[in-house]
């Protein structure tokens, strides 16, 4: 029998990053369905003063909209609805240490959990407590320091000078579970923690009604060869459009960017672009794991940048790694866009992976 806890989650901030706040919603809805009580913590990231009036000025000055702040905070705001609906109880905004501590004690936290995404990698953090992350706010013996597949971003640790500080505080976590494998040699090497384990993200923990749930279906997304891929130049627009014309059931093709200037949607529509896709051809880990949870024909592309090592991971744990290419070679995508997937065997995978996680976060939170 499960006894109820109550659950801080901590992520990165969210603003605009849709995977970021799908897989955050998926954490909040898995815990819910074992009976703890969630609480989404509204992280903020903690700038200098002078840094932080300076951001606030940009994003309410009329007719301009400088570095995109403005557009930013619009599309931030655009995403709340989303926010609220799927992670009702949530903290006040927090910026410092302090502000995380006192959340602990204001929600009466029997444990916080950290992650998932990238919420182990400083370059991601853009502020000035990335210890944060490791939960230095959490006294473990009131409440538990737990990770759920944490994640680094790259197979290479880039703080090697916060290992000292690190290693005192994951000595302290009562679990810890990271996203890629090379997450678990990370923590052996630099903080002297030898019992890491892999978990898959949330995003792809939760189950079907989780989608049936939140996805609507834009007008223009059904059957579509959906290219949702992050520095698209006009080459590759051309080619995959051709691409596209020559697919099996292709209605159109679908550019799908969401980066400032691009598509403005919500999260449901983004979700509902995948669930009526033909085919998908993405450099996004997200846009991955919602192509393998719709059973598409998919094609990653290794996002260089982003951490190839995410999509290298997730991909191998379901015996598709031959859906992975370095390059945008159109010949070699359309090659393995015409190669059937056995949707059969993933879904048996998959089903493993979710019994190991729940598993996992039943006995951490026991």
């Amino acid at each position: 029998m499960t006894v109820p806890r109550k659950v801080g989650i901590l992520t990165l901030p969210l603003y605009v990053n849709y995977g970021g706040i799908l897989q955050a919603a998926a954490l909040y809805r898995v815990l819910s369905d074992q009976g703890h009580q969630p609480v989404f913590l509204e992280r903020r990231r903690d700038r200098k003063p002078h840094k932080q009036l300076a951001r606030l000025i940009a994003e309410n000055l009329p007719f301009l909209d400088i570095k995109g702040f403005r557009t930013m905070a619009r599309r931030s705001g655009k995403h709340r609805p989303f926010i609220q609906n799927n992670m009702s109880v949530r903290s006040r905004p927090l910026r410092t240490v302090s502000d995380l501590r006192k959340a602990v004690s204001e929600h009466d936290l029997d444990a916080v959990i950290v992650g998932s995404d990238q919420v182990w990698r400083p370059e991601y953090h853009g502020d000035q407590t990335p210890l944060a992350y490791w939960l230095n706010f959490v006294d473990p013996r009131r409440s538990k320091r737990i990770a759920y597949a944490a994640s680094f971003g790259k197979a290479v640790w880039e703080r090697p000078d916060l290992d000292g500080r690190i290693a005192p505080l994951l000595a302290d976590f009562h679990a810890v579970s990271v996203r890629e494998a090379s997450g678990i040699e990370i923590c052996a090497r630099h903080f002297a923690y030898d019992d890491a384990k892999v978990m898959i993200d949330p995003a792809m923990l939760v189950d079907r009604a989780f989608y049936d749930d939140i996805a609507t279906v834009p007008s223009d997304a059904e059957g579509t060869f959906l290219n949702y891929i992050l520095g698209l130049n006009d080459t590759s627009i051309e080619d995959l459009t051709r691409l596209g014309a020559e697919l099996p059931g292709v209605s159109r093709t679908k550019f799908l960017r969401l980066s400032l200037g691009g598509d403005d949607i919500t999260i449901n529509d983004w979700v509902g672009y995948f669930r009526a896709a033909k085919y998908v051809f993405t450099d996004s880990f997200h846009g991955t794991a919602l192509s393998i949870l719709n059973e598409k024909p998919f094609v990653s592309l290794a996002n260089k940048r982003g951490g190839e090592d995410r999509f290298v991971n997730v991909l191998g744990l379901l015996g598709l790694e031959d859906r992975l290419v370095e390059h945008a070679d159109i010949g070699k995508v359309a090659e393995l866009m015409k190669q059937p997937i056995d949707y059969v065997a993933v879904r048996a995978r998959l089903e493993e992976l979710r019994a190991d996680a729940t598993e996992f976060l039943a006995n951490a939170l026991a």
